[in-house]
């Protein structure tokens, strides 16, 4: 057993990890999919035109982007791979729904896809967490400014 007991003692561990954003966060910009104002094709559950975003400019920690190459045929192809860590407080806070595959992340003037998110810091055997992490990923092929229509909220 640990050293939770209760709703006060979550909402200490919540607030912990909120201030640790707002310490070493950085400013980023969260495009969450419209999938009302979106058309996906039925078969491959994938947008068929430009896909319609709302954007949410919150706090998060970002892991640097590491940068990978491959020489193609028709010159090189760059890749990058990165992590955002958002409080789920933060979310609250500002209305932002929490992160998804196919949701577009931007910091540092760059955007980058969403290709996992994983909820951490779970508290002991509740249902309750205090992060989320999203695995991002940079493609010269596939650049997201291609794909976000941005109404910010």
């Amino acid at each position: 057993m640990g050293i939770y007991t209760g709703i006060e003692d979550f909402a200490f561990l919540d607030a912990v990890s909120s201030e640790i954003v707002e310490i070493a966060g950085t400013t980023i910009i969260l495009y969450s999919i419209r999938k009302e104002a979106t058309q996906i094709d039925i078969v491959y559950n994938e947008q068929i035109e430009d896909a319609t975003y709302y954007a949410y400019k919150i706090q998060g920690v970002v892991r640097r982007p590491e940068q990978s190459s491959d020489a193609m045929d028709r010159g090189m192809h760059w890749e990058w791979d990165a992590e955002v860590g958002i409080s789920r407080k933060h979310l609250e806070i500002t209305g932002a729904p929490e992160p998804k595959e196919g949701d577009v992340i931007e910091f540092w003037n760059t955007q980058y896809d969403i290709i996992r998110v994983q909820r951490e810091g779970w508290v002991n055997d509740e249902n309750a967490w205090l992060w989320i992490n999203c695995i991002l990923k940079r493609r010269t092929k596939f650049v997201p400014e291609k794909l976000v229509k941005a109404k910010h909220v």
